[in-house]
């Protein structure tokens, strides 16, 4: 048991300071001046370079954001199917007689 309280603080330290970090980057980022495409790209870079890397940026963006509405469609179709189940599975138990059964089975 010793060990996993301590794989357990371990795990606990590791996912904080990851989100740390991650937020430190971000807050980095989000504090340059100028476009990320041209942070990325470096000063040498054309406007034609960085309208390109912003189109592709903008495009993966559109990408991920249907991609997480898609999530979110099957997620609430997933709702959705566990509520029938749930209603099927009531009406169900209420058909199948109770005690008379159990009586009748044990008797």
């Amino acid at each position: 048991m010793p060990i996993l309280a301590f794989l357990g603080r371990r795990l606990a330290i590791f996912a904080v300071s990851l989100l740390g970090a991650s937020l430190l980057v971000f807050a980095v980022c989000s504090a340059l001046p100028g476009q990320v495409a041209e942070v990325i790209l470096g000063e040498g870079a054309t406007p034609a370079q960085i309208d390109a890397l912003t189109a592709e940026r903008d495009r993966e963006r559109g990408q991920l954001v249907d991609q997480i509405e898609d999530l979110r469609t099957r997620l609430n179709s997933a709702e959705a199917d566990r509520v029938r189940l749930n209603a099927l599975l009531a009406d169900q138990r209420e058909r199948v007689p109770r005690r008379g059964f159990w009586v009748r089975l044990l008797g």
